[in-house]
């Protein structure tokens, strides 16, 4: 089998400059039109990437308290080593 860049099909530059595959043609066009959307696996993918990015907030806000905290505990212990 030819390798994928020895065939001329494969690397042609599209209008947005991409020069990946073959350039979409009129008749891709017509055929697209009569697929159906997947907007709702798009629309709920979208709402769990949201869910994840602020679980991914919080959980990094919890963190943060956390280390302020720890830090506060450490200095109050050397404090009492260092007067002890």
């Amino acid at each position: 089998m030819e390798e994928p860049s020895n065939q001329t099909w494969f690397l042609r530059k599209h209008e947005d400059g991409s020069i990946f595959g073959p350039p979409a043609t009129s008749e891709d066009e017509r055929n697209l039109a009569n697929e159906p959307v997947a907007t709702g696996i798009s629309v709920r993918l979208q709402e769990r990437v949201r869910d994840l990015e602020q679980s991914l907030r919080e959980e990094r806000r919890a963190l943060m308290e956390g280390e302020r905290r720890y830090q506060e505990l450490e200095r109050k212990y050397q404090e009492l080593l260092s007067s002890g």
